[in-house]
């Protein structure tokens, strides 16, 4: 753990230190990646990760259900294999919608702004997941019903990008190993590319596509 994660977790610690009363211990703090650093709380048969996360720039809370007393890898779609991850918002849209506008509402990883969010989200996983606290998986479960909702609503896609030189051989071979890669319920498309047309900039250098 470098100097970001050790910074990291004293923030985070200063909003949920009540999850030491509850039975949480701190596991792990992970700053390697590029995308977030986060760390991660153990309870029995739960877990809770906080993330202060670049790609999505804000705060996300994760309500994890382990799995053989370890954390499940997260899921990249959604399947009919149980949901063991759940966001905080899902949880929250699942259970008290009224008070979802203000949680998404609020972005931005500057100090205040992280200060304000972790404060929000501490303050509504005790009023909207206290069950959660105790080991009880029913958040999870709540939200999940959310999401697969939302997934029937806006199918899910996994779309290749293929050269305009490939053949429908190709094309057809692409497919078949994607469709191999993902569970059913996963629509698969296979594309070719555009050609760039020459000559013509954007603001900033870049090419039309």
């Amino acid at each position: 753990m470098g100097r970001e994660g050790e910074r990291w977790r004293a923030v985070v610690e200063e909003r949920f230190g009540f999850l030491t009363g509850a039975g949480f211990t701190r596991a792990t703090v992970d700053d390697g990646s590029w995308w977030e650093t986060s760390v991660i709380y153990l309870a029995g048969t739960v877990a809770l990760k906080v993330s202060a996360s670049r790609e999505y720039n804000r705060v996300e809370l994760h309500l994890i259900k382990l799995v053989d007393s370890a954390v499940p890898d997260c899921p990249i779609w959604v399947a009919d294999a149980p949901l063991n991850w759940m966001l905080l918002d899902n949880v929250v849209e699942a259970r008290r919608p009224d008070l979802l506008g203000e949680f998404q509402a609020d972005e931005g990883l500057s100090k205040k702004a992280v200060g304000r969010q972790l404060t929000l989200a501490a303050s509504l996983l005790r009023e909207v997941a206290p069950d959660f606290l105790a080991g009880d998986t029913s958040a999870i479960e709540d939200g999940a019903k959310v999401v697969r909702a939302r997934a029937r609503e806006h199918p899910q896609e996994f779309t290749v990008h293929l050269p305009p030189t490939a053949t429908d051989e190709q094309l057809a071979a692409e497919a078949a190993k994607a469709a191999a890669s993902v569970p059913p319920e996963v629509q698969v498309r296979v594309r070719r590319y555009g050609r760039r047309r020459r000559g013509r900039h954007r603001r900033g250098g870049g090419l039309d596509a």
